[in-house]
């Protein structure tokens, strides 16, 4: 259901981007057109020979490289911004695949990695997924980053590589 919210979400993201990107290729279009017309009026213009005119088809063609120069540089944002979350997404590793890394023990009631140091629960939940190896106790272990203490009275097996300053 998370992993669903999260596509939602980066899919509105992806919606979002892409429509102004195609915004601005729309604008583009737009100012091609005016270009056209106003190259045709030059012509126009050109034909008669008037200083006037002339004067006038030169500020329309400062106009518009001005205006194709803002869309290159609005163009060259979206791209960035598309990237970035191409990016992101590929970066993306969901709660789930994070949990089919490290077995669940039962008895312990929490899960192991393989040099035996235990995952905070509660960490490896949040979105995104952290994999936060709690630090041991004398009669359990406590999580650096958010403080949960999982008690276990019951003697457990240490941890292989265990954190400095623990026991």
């Amino acid at each position: 259901m998370v992993e669903g919210i999260i596509i939602t979400i980066i899919g509105g993201l992806f919606l979002f981007f892409f429509g102004a990107f195609f915004k601005h290729r729309s604008e583009i279009s737009k100012l091609e057109a005016t270009n056209t017309k106003i190259l045709q009026e030059g012509r126009n213009i050109e034909k008669k020979s008037e200083p006037q005119n002339l004067d006038i088809l030169k500020s329309k063609d400062e106009e518009i490289s001005k205006l194709k120069k803002q869309l290159k540089e609005t163009d060259s944002k979206s791209e960035k911004i598309i990237s970035d979350l191409q990016t992101r997404i590929l970066k993306y590793e969901s709660n789930e695949a994070i949990l089919a890394k490290y077995p669940f023990d039962k008895s312990l009631g929490v899960r192991i990695d393989v040099d035996g140091n235990v995952l905070c629960p509660i960490c490896v939940h949040e979105n995104p997924a952290i994999e936060m190896i709690m630090r041991p106790e004398k009669y359990g272990w406590r999580c650096q980053k958010c403080n949960k203490y999982i008690r276990n009275d019951r003697p457990y097996p240490q941890s292989k590589n265990p954190p400095e300053g623990a026991y």
